[in-house]
């Protein structure tokens, strides 16, 4: 599965589908954050994406960005100032 799928599935009615989506996500997110910021953006920005993952991306991309969490913050942080 690729990015929109999972950002779509996060939202599916099914239990099993939205489980493993968000599971994924969670996944891709710790793995390496700077880089799931930047495909959350390539994806928001995308016209040729469903509106379903663009604006689920939107929500995300928000909802890391505006964190509490003190390492996503410094890490967030340390991407901005190397850009």
């Amino acid at each position: 599965m690729d990015l929109t799928q999972y950002l779509v599935g996060a939202q599916s009615l099914d239990q099993n589908i939205r489980e493993q989506s968000q599971v994924a996500l969670r996944n891709a997110e710790e793995s390496n954050l700077p880089v799931f910021l930047v495909s959350l953006v390539s994806e928001l920005a995308n016209d040729h994406k469903p509106p379903e993952s663009r604006q689920m991306a939107g929500l995300i991309l928000k909802n890391t960005m505006t964190s509490k969490d003190e390492e996503k913050k410094k890490t967030i942080g340390t991407t901005v100032d190397e850009s």
